[in-house]
């Protein structure tokens, strides 16, 4: 599987952000990239209830690319 590393400067950047949400930076930057994924895909944000803007086709979830 594809495991892509994180450039070296955004890492004190998560570091700070997962304090301060109290949370590990594995589940900070998952909670990012799905929630990017489905702002992207113009699915509805469900922390205010608006659709976004249409963008890229829904690869993620059938593992394309």
């Amino acid at each position: 599987m594809y495991s892509p590393k994180v450039k070296e400067d955004l890492i004190p950047i998560l570091h700070k952000l997962a304090q301060q949400e109290q949370k590990p930076i594995t589940a900070l930057v998952d909670e990012m990239i799905r929630a990017e994924i489905r702002k992207r895909n113009g699915e509805v944000d469900a922390s205010n209830n608006e659709t976004v803007s249409k963008g890229v086709k829904k690869t993620a979830d059938a593992g394309g690319s």
